[in-house]
């Protein structure tokens, strides 16, 4: 289900955009294709995930502030819910995390946030696995 009023997001067309699944019954397996590999954030990775944004985000500024703002409230839980994709080589090529957000229906739901894959990278069925 799809709701478009009061988000902060925004889709491709600058339109506000807010996606809702009300429970995670029958979600497709979707497996990075061969010679991809996820990996766990550290705070170490804060500016990878910051290049990896800015690489893929053509509509607006990725600031180096953008991690902790959006994530800074509980930066312990970046190992468990912020995720990198790496290629063969090691590059880190896409992001996404899994967090909360508190500002829907009046109670804390789970969100899939901030998902990315760096320009050279797409077209790849990358950002299905992420």
């Amino acid at each position: 289900m799809a709701h478009t009023e009061g988000s902060p997001s925004r889709g491709a067309a600058g339109y506000p955009l807010k996606m809702i699944r009300e429970n995670l019954e029958n979600i497709p397996d979707w497996p990075v294709p061969d010679g991809y590999r996820f990996g766990t954030m550290r705070q170490d990775d804060i500016g990878l995930w910051v290049d990896i944004e800015r690489d893929a985000e053509p509509y607006f500024t990725i600031g180096h502030d953008m991690f902790y703002s959006t994530f800074g409230s509980d930066l312990q839980e970046i190992g468990a819910r912020c995720f990198i994709l790496y290629d063969d080589r090691g590059c880190g090529v896409g992001t996404a995390s899994a967090w909360f957000n508190p500002d829907v229906g009046g109670s804390p739901i789970g969100q899939v946030h901030w998902v990315a894959v760096r320009e050279r990278w797409k077209g790849r069925g990358l950002g299905k696995g992420l």
